[in-house]
């Protein structure tokens, strides 16, 4: 069994906590989830769409256009759709007030491939937990289009982002995306334009030409990619272009000077070599890098929110995004260009809104002799407050009408908290108008996902009703 690693250098600090996945092995590893282990057993049974290039050419023959945007998006946050250098962009708002950050999202597909239905619900969980502001180019695809006509569009885009938000200016992708996105911060960094304040990057192509020579033994474990057919579309984006290009292959370029960058890569993946590479070279060359390697996870694993993998790794890259874990040694400051709006800063270590990043919270209320009740509790944000959704007539909601202190620390689903894990204090409001309270439950849907829904849906069906609910909007005790 593969286990949760994790690679990192340039950090003062440890590094975050591996996912809290279920189990532990004996040798101190982490085992995948049985929804993990189910979904990957369904993809074998799936044809492989890259099996070689008969078969790539075969389904472009047949290739849909993007997929539409879902309700899930919607309710999450306001979609502008923008033209830019002749492509499409969609630029997504969230609805519950922006923190002043903005993420630029490049989809995977191989380069040939549309934005498919499993892209949206990674970027509204990225909304959800985050309160960035999200765009999504969508690049021309190969046959048809290729990689230097990519870089324009999205040299644009970039460039429009930093007029409005400075240095607090993300990029992220998926697969093929990941490595547009690594791309362009090669290219801002050679350029001597405004970094990107971290790359996140999600089972990311690194290497058109899949050359690594451990990568037929993690193609046999890969139930979704096969290698000579990603090489054959990877040759159609490059055209006349050299394959080891930084804009097609990253993987060979100087890669010292980089922001900090963070990979969520699945175990079994046959992109997963490459993952390990960029990892060793990054750190040689004197960055920073995290890689999170997923035990048991499939490319692009955090397309499946039904897992606690991909929930987990979609909450800590929100949390970089609103920047919780922002990295040591990077001042992160607000800039705010002339006539835009105030950006809201990043939370504080030790703030309530520090822990937004987290799947469970231990929520401490008081009786009124004084007496603790811990809950474990879910989380989402909204603005410059923490969230936790409960019952209107639970105990909590009645010890805090008498008593509003709080106190918070991070735990695993079963409430229990970490050795050493410091309580963060907070004061909360009861917000219990409905219309206010089902906005405000968005949230909770895009981060928690499928969970979410089942939870509700028991719970409907135990007590025969669905029971009332208020919001708790949790902030820093004032000073």
């Amino acid at each position: 069994m593969d286990r949760v690693q994790q690679y990192c250098s340039g950090w003062r600090h440890p590094i975050p906590a591996v996912p809290r996945i279920i189990g532990k092995t004996p040798a101190g590893g982490v085992q995948m989830s049985i929804s993990m282990a189910v979904t990957r057993m369904l993809l074998r049974t799936r044809p492989v769409g890259t099996k070689d290039a008969a078969t790539v050419l075969d389904r472009l023959a047949d290739r849909k256009p993007a997929a539409p945007i879902p309700r899930a998006i919607h309710r999450v946050a306001t979609v502008r759709e923008l033209s830019v250098e002749g492509r499409r962009v969609v630029q997504l708002t969230p609805r519950s007030g922006a923190n002043g950050a903005h993420l630029v999202y490049t989809h995977g597909g191989a380069y040939v491939y549309p934005l498919v239905a499993p892209h949206w619900p990674i970027i509204a969980a990225l909304i959800a937990s985050s309160g960035a502001v999200v765009t999504v180019p969508f690049y021309g695809l190969a046959p048809d289009h290729h990689v230097d006509e990519a870089y324009t569009l999205l040299d644009a885009v970039y460039a429009a982002a930093v007029e409005t938000h400075g240095d607090r200016v993300f990029l992220a992708g998926d697969s093929a995306g990941g490595a547009l996105a690594l791309g362009q911060a090669i290219r801002y960094r050679d350029a001597g334009l405004t970094p990107p304040a971290a790359v996140i990057l999600f089972s990311p192509w690194l290497d058109i030409t899949l050359s690594n020579p451990d990568i037929p033994a993690a193609a046999k474990l890969d139930p979704m990619l096969a290698r000579d057919g990603l090489v054959a579309a990877g040759q159609w984006w490059a055209d006349d272009t050299d394959p080891r290009s930084p804009l097609l292959s990253p993987l060979f370029a100087d890669l010292g000077g980089l922001p900090p960058v963070y990979v969520y890569q699945g175990a079994r993946d046959l992109l997963a070599p490459d993952a390990k590479v960029l990892a060793g070279r990054v750190a040689a060359a004197g960055g920073r890098i995290e890689l999170r390697l997923y035990s048991g996870a499939f490319h692009v694993f955090v397309g499946a929110p039904w897992t606690p993998e991909a929930r987990r790794a979609l909450s800590h890259a929100g949390s970089i995004l609103s920047g919780v874990t922002a990295p040591v040694d990077r001042k992160l400051r607000v800039v705010t260009p002339s006539g835009a709006p105030a950006a809201t800063p990043f939370p504080a270590p030790g703030t309530p809104l520090a822990l937004a990043g987290e799947s469970f919270v231990s929520l401490t209320t008081f009786r009124k002799t004084g007496v603790p009740v811990s809950t474990p509790v879910w989380v989402a944000r909204d603005g410059d407050a923490l969230l936790v959704v409960t019952p209107s007539e639970s105990g909590k909601v009645k010890r805090l009408r008498n008593n509003p202190r709080v106190e918070l620390r991070p735990c695993d689903r079963r409430g229990r908290v970490a050795d050493g894990a410091e309580a963060v204090a907070g004061e909360t409001e009861i917000v219990a108008d409905p219309a206010e309270v089902e906005r405000l439950a968005a949230a909770f849907r895009a981060k928690y996902g499928f969970e979410y829904r089942v939870f509700m849906l028991v719970e409907r069906i135990v007590a025969r009703r669905q029971k009332p609910r208020v919001m708790l909007r949790i902030t820093a005790p004032a000073a």
